[in-house]
């Protein structure tokens, strides 16, 4: 079975406000200083495929707290061997 990842939006997740992600077929580098939001993106993606952090964590605060009532979302695309599959967590 053949995995890839696509596209990654991201909503109200962390320090991160609103961002779509599109991911090259071949390789992606997220090279950003220090507290701008490396392992959010992270956590982001495990968050929507594993219910975890980049810790495994399951509890653990990705709620903004820059926002009032921030309703964070995220959602992955994922090409599954030639199907492109949608996940979503809110």
């Amino acid at each position: 079975m053949k995995v890839t990842l696509k596209k990654m939006q991201i909503h109200h997740f962390g320090i991160i406000q609103d961002e779509i992600i599109d991911f090259d077929a071949k390789e992606n580098l997220f090279e950003l200083p220090n507290k701008k939001g490396k392992t959010t993106r992270f956590d982001a993606f495990t968050w929507v495929v594993y219910g975890k952090d980049s810790m495994g964590n399951t509890r653990f605060n990705f709620t903004p707290t820059h926002i009032a009532n921030p309703a964070p979302n995220v959602i992955v695309w994922l090409d599954v061997d030639g199907t492109e599959i949608e996940l979503e967590k809110s």
